[in-house]
């Protein structure tokens, strides 16, 4: 019978201890701490817009005088000098030399060079005293109002390319940038290059681009309407290209109760097309209503809350 009460006060005992406890750790306990949210990724956006697409191909040539003809003495006999400067302006007929006959015993009037064309001229560096001939040139004139530019167009492009289409030219000499007009593309493809002949003339009212000048040239080699167009960095992906587009969703709170609008990053798939290294056709996959992602596209996490914090439009083509 004793044994009988000690095991219960034993018991009771324990229970007590172990409520006890239970009380002690659970008012230790430190609440849950709640799962921060990743804040909204700051966007801007852009909407599709129909464009011209314009793909051009780099080339580079040598300018040179839209016509150029080689002056040559009139005769045989020792040169005496130039009379005008290299690159200056000079008339037709006007005096560019000097030449002696160079007869022993005979004394002669020094004999002019005359210009056969109106234009720029440019020496042969024929020193004095040098022995001259009617076959040999000692200068050359340039008309130089319109230059022509003279390059190779690879085999590939000169179909696409066409004549008397403009392109952009640049001049590195003296940083100018201007435009010229292609005048001839050959349709003889050369075994060894793999490329043919072209020109464009490029007009130099100013006179500041002088033959011989190496240039670059733009050529226009594909061109398309497209209906819808957005800038090459919005697109994404290696093999499948997609972009990230504005999405609005409504926002609720724990106690699923209405708190407002928010607006997610979700991806679409596209299909694309031609691009001239700054705007891409789009074939499908958007309409000019969406809101596509221009700067952050990068950092989003589809499905993640996003702000809009400006619109970019592109300038009118």
């Amino acid at each position: 019978m004793n044994f009988g009460l000690k095991g219960i006060f034993k018991s009771a005992i324990a229970a007590t201890f172990l409520a006890l406890l239970l009380v002690f750790s659970g008012g230790c306990r430190k609440p849950a701490a709640k799962i921060k949210q990743k804040p909204p990724t700051s966007v801007i956006i852009t909407h599709p817009t129909n464009r011209n697409i314009r793909r051009t191909v780099r080339f580079s040539g040598q300018l040179k005088g839209s016509r150029e003809v080689m002056v040559f003495p009139p005769m045989p006999g020792k040169f005496i000098g130039y009379s005008r400067s290299d690159g200056s302006y000079v008339s037709k007929g006007a005096t560019v030399a000097k030449i002696d006959r160079d007869i022993p015993g005979v004394s002669y009037e020094p004999v002019p060079v005359e210009a056969p064309i109106s234009g720029r001229f440019f020496s042969m560096g024929i020193s004095p005293g040098e022995a001259v001939l009617p076959q040999k040139p000692i200068g050359r004139i340039s008309e130089t109002s319109r230059l022509k530019l003279a390059f190779n167009i690879p085999e590939k492009y000169v179909n696409n390319a066409k004549q008397g289409s403009a392109a952009e030219v640049y001049v590195p000499a003296i940083d100018l940038h201007t435009t010229g007009r292609l005048s001839r593309i050959s349709r003889f493809v050369d075994a060894r290059s793999g490329g043919a002949q072209a020109e464009a003339m490029v007009s130099n009212p100013a006179g500041r681009i002088a033959p011989g000048m190496h240039a670059e040239i733009k050529v226009v080699v594909a061109s398309k309407k497209a209906k819808l167009a957005l800038p090459i960095d919005c697109i994404l992906g290696l093999e499948k290209k997609f972009v990230y587009v504005v999405e609005k969703k409504q926002k609720k709170d724990d106690a699923q109760a209405d708190r407002g609008e928010q607006k997610i990053a979700l991806k679409r798939n596209v299909e694309v097309g031609l691009d001239d290294g700054k705007f891409i056709e789009i074939i499908s996959g958007l309409e000019p209503s969406d809101e596509v992602l221009y700067v952050g596209q990068r950092i989003v996490d589809e499905g993640g809350a996003i702000k809009v914090n400006d619109v970019y439009t592109p300038a009118e083509d």
